[in-house]
């Protein structure tokens, strides 16, 4: 059992933590919001928010998995020893970018719910993706 604390919970990141740990990991997890829940949890755990004060994996989160909205996200694409990565955060930490936020917009294909220059067909086209 993994436990996943967050300062809030959301739909979106429902999604991708079923996405990633139960569909592709085979892995149970379970949310919390409540520190003290999170900090007596003796089993595997990741910190999903933006104190770095906890114990566990830290994943700095972005603002993304917690918008209800959509809108232009800044990417903050840059090249590392990772590769290039979207949803940069500070690189001095286990995992230099929000990995949930950019499997998140990956998967969901957000940026086609963008406005965007389509083709002849009202297609999105392939050059216009990051991916």
């Amino acid at each position: 059992m993994l436990l996943v604390y967050s300062k809030n919970n959301s739909s979106r990141l429902n999604y991708i933590l079923k996405f990633i740990f139960e569909e592709l990991l085979g892995v149970k997890y379970i949310i919390t919001t409540e520190k003290e829940e999170y900090n007596s949890f003796s089993g595997a755990k990741i910190n999903y928010s933006t104190d770095d004060s906890l114990s566990g994996l830290w994943i700095c989160s972005t603002d993304l998995l917690f918008s209800k909205k959509i809108k232009k996200q800044e990417l903050g694409i840059f090249n590392s020893s990772w590769g290039n990565i979207i949803f940069r955060t500070p690189l001095n930490i286990q995992i230099p970018f929000d990995i949930f936020s950019a499997s998140f917009y990956l998967l969901s294909r957000y940026e086609e719910y963008l406005p965007f220059n389509s083709d002849e067909h009202n297609r999105f086209t392939p050059e216009s993706s990051i991916a």
